[in-house]
């Protein structure tokens, strides 16, 4: 347990030079490029957008593929060109995913490909039937992903840019069918505000966390100074649907012999990149703090023991296989789950601390968990 001690006495203030601000680094963009625009207004806006677009890379991919499928399905009923159309999309976000990393403008870049999306979905629904499309209900697709990605403002222009789509779709060729029943077009549009309405009020808490001095100037993740709001809403959520609350402990191994052998400056490169890769392996909605020195926990919102050790294993696994600044460095962890109607953030953080500990006395570069009930079996992944 000696390691313990020190890990605690490294979570002091240790001399460094002046800090670099890695916040919202991702392998795709460098928040540093920032310059301010209607789209992202403020740093935090743009790392945001950012750090969502890498998120949900494979859910992109995963529902766009679906889609196309689906439609080349109903080829036979619906003709061939929505097939084409939908092949538009997926080969648009291809190019944007091309397009992101070297982009002086990736925000713009998002939205154009916003646009494109619910301009290729219109022309689909204006080519098999307007008001009575079987295509109308894919302009939630779009929907999906752009309360997560901007503010308010941009948010509202979107919505009403894509209703406008929407109802031109359904009424340009077919105005006699949506003036006889505009059931579908009514369904589709509540869909579409419904999902705003729903998704953006977590972009604006995270937004909120991000500014008023909650972020890390270091790494850019969640500080102490928002972890009891941030931990209540986690709870909240998760309790409305009877799910639990988890905690993820990391810290890095032997980190005091990076900043001996490489200097304090190489040591902040190694956790900046160490809190990106945790950040970006995590699930969105996840939250992401630096506790001190190089601990660092993820609070999952609705998620076991299982999901938790599984999310966790990838993130582990992700960090000891990435080197940076000619560096590679391991981390063990500790994870602890709770019913989200009984958690308290003392008694959560103090399970995960001692299977955290736990990992580090049984040789380091692993994962233990202890089970939510007193004498349960821990378990245990790792090298």
């Amino acid at each position: 347990m000696g390691e313990g001690v020190e890990r605690r006495e490294r979570h002091g203030n240790s001399p460094r030079s002046e800090p670099q601000k890695c916040a919202g680094h991702t392998d795709d963009t460098d928040v540093s490029a920032y310059r301010r625009s209607w789209l992202c207004p403020t740093e935090g806006d743009f790392a945001r957008t950012m750090e969502t677009y890498a998120a949900t890379h494979r859910a992109r991919i995963g529902i766009v593929g679906g889609a196309v499928v689906l439609v080349a399905a109903f080829a036979p009923r619906i003709g061939w060109w929505p097939f084409v159309l939908s092949l538009v999309i997926g080969v648009q976000l291809l190019i944007l995913d091309r397009r992101m990393p070297r982009a002086r403008r990736p925000e713009w870049w998002l939205a154009a490909s916003y646009t494109l999306a619910c301009a290729s979905i219109a022309v689909g629904v204006a080519m098999t039937g307007g008001a009575e499309s079987p295509m109308l209900p894919m302009f939630g697709i779009p929907m999906l992903l752009l309360a997560n990605r901007f503010r308010r403002h941009v948010t509202m222009v979107g919505l009403a840019g894509a209703l406008a789509m929407m109802l031109i779709a359904a009424s340009v060729a077919h105005s006699a069918a949506l003036v006889r029943d505009p059931t579908m077009a009514i369904c589709t549009a509540v869909l579409m505000v419904g999902i705003i309405v729903l998704t953006l009020p977590q972009y604006e808490v995270e937004l909120g966390l991000r500014t008023e001095g909650h972020a890390d100037a270091l790494t850019g993740l969640l500080n102490r100074s928002s972890l009891d709001q941030g931990f209540t809403d986690a709870c909240a959520a998760a309790a409305v649907h009877g799910r639990p609350v988890s905690l993820v402990l990391f810290d890095l191994d032997d980190f005091k012999s990076v900043n001996d052998r490489h200097g304090h400056d190489a040591g902040d490169r190694v956790l900046c990149h160490v809190a990106d890769v945790i950040a970006r392996h995590a699930r969105a909605g996840d939250q992401v703090y630096r506790l001190g020195g190089e601990e660092i926990g993820v609070v999952l919102s609705g998620a076991g023991i299982d999901e938790s050790m599984a999310m966790a294993q990838r993130q582990r696994e992700a960090v000891a296989a990435e080197a940076v600044a000619g560096v590679r460095v391991t981390m063990s962890g500790g994870v602890a789950s709770r019913p989200a109607a009984d958690a308290r953030w003392g008694d959560l953080y103090r399970a995960a601390d001692q299977a955290l500990l736990r990992a580090k006395a049984d040789g380091r570069d692993r994962l233990y968990a202890e089970a939510a009930g007193p004498g349960a079996q821990a378990q245990a992944v790792g090298a």
